[in-house]
């Protein structure tokens, strides 16, 4: 009787605790983007991959996350809309290919700047550099190098006058991080964002000397309002 008593109570316990996780991550959502750079080194390699670049079909690109079953993956995220505000916004989208089997995608900025919808700031690059989004290989692939090899064969064929590499990591996605430390990339700034209720916004961001500009970008606090949401939407990619 014990027994069931005591299991009855963890059970109790264990349901309230989740309760009390999901209450504060309502009121209290917190996130860090990591900010991480390598210079372009890039020598005349071969490999057996097919590189396809996507600029204005959003419909191409549907495929090809369908293929690997990454479509709607983050609740919405890359649907559709979000992939043409991406090419709308001057993005581009690489996907590899081996014996016609997509094996590794990312989008890329060759832009000057990167837009963290998170926190509505953008942050500044130069023109010779490049920004890594959403750098994915199909699980079979991983460990193989193609994240590298992949990257290098869209700079040697796209962009042989780029300087510089970015790219950005959740904190708390492991695996990402550990792939782009492995094929030399360091961690130079990170934004960071704190929002209240989904009222109030805290950020920080440090970039490791890069401009910083956007939504009234010189306050560290501010309200979420209507203004808000419309500058993010209109920018958001």
């Amino acid at each position: 009787m014990f027994t069931e008593l005591g299991a009855g109570f963890g059970r109790l316990a264990r349901k309230n605790y989740w309760r009390a996780v999901n209450l504060f991550s309502v009121i209290l959502e917190r996130r860090t983007i990591l900010v991480l750079f390598k210079k372009i080194s890039v020598s005349d390699t071969s490999d057996n991959y097919q590189i396809e670049e996507f600029c204005s079909n959003a419909g191409d690109i549907v495929d090809v996350y369908k293929t690997v079953s990454r479509y709607n993956r983050y609740a919405g995220s890359d649907d559709g809309t979000r992939i043409a505000a991406r090419l709308h916004h001057g993005m581009k989208f690489y996907a590899a290919y081996e014996n016609s089997k997509v094996v590794a995608y990312l989008w890329l900025h060759s832009s000057s700047h990167r837009f963290f919808d998170e926190a509505g700031i953008f942050v500044k690059h130069g023109q010779n550099d490049l920004w890594l989004r959403d750098v994915y290989v199909v699980p079979e692939k991983r460990g193989q190098r193609i994240f590298s090899h992949f990257v290098n064969s869209i700079i040697q064929r796209y962009y042989r006058n780029a300087v510089k590499l970015y790219s950005d990591v959740m904190r708390d996605n492991g695996s990402s991080l550990k792939a782009h430390k492995y094929n030399g990339y360091t961690v130079v700034g990170e934004v960071r964002i704190k929002r209240i209720l989904g009222i109030f916004l805290i950020r920080t961001v440090k970039t490791g000397g890069q401009e910083v500009y956007g939504y009234k970008a010189s306050r560290k606090c501010l309200l979420m309002g209507r203004e808000f949401s419309s500058y993010v939407e209109s920018n958001k990619c």
